[in-house]
């Protein structure tokens, strides 16, 4: 082997090649389980983001176990939380879209991640959002 070799670039990919965005993913019935029942369903693969797909129960539906789906590892831990509170009545996922229209004027549609419902009648809407995002409007 000769030590007068030079690389003349780096050939090492740092970074995972991106790939086009897939279809979604729809689930079909599952015996027992209550279907997801949200207005967006954000379940598409993503080599950059991670989906969590999840069965949970709460008092609203009698504790049968319902399909919720989360766009990220963080929107499944807060849900995750309320699902610990003894004071919760129901969760949904993707609950309910509004339209709004932007500061250059374009229409946008806009999808609230959670809305909790607790045995008192409170219903608090859930917005999530990556530590380094929250500085954006």
């Amino acid at each position: 082997m000769s030590t007068d070799q030079t690389i003349d670039h780096d050939s090492w990919n740092y970074s995972p090649a991106k790939l086009p965005r897939q279809s979604k993913i729809s689930l079909g019935q599952i015996h027992g389980v209550l279907p997801f029942d949200g207005v967006r369903n954000p379940g598409f693969r993503s080599s950059s983001s991670h989906r969590v797909w999840m069965t949970f129960r709460t008092v609203a539906n009698d504790f049968r176990p319902e399909v919720g789906i989360a766009e990220s590892a963080a929107e499944a831990a807060a849900a995750h939380e309320l699902l610990l509170s003894p004071d919760l009545y129901d969760l949904q996922f993707q609950p309910l879209s509004v339209k709004f229209r932007d500061e250059w004027n374009k229409r946008r549609t806009y999808t609230h991640d959670m809305l909790a419902t607790f045995v008192d009648g409170r219903r608090v809407l859930a917005f999530n959002r990556a530590g380094c995002a929250e500085r954006r409007p």
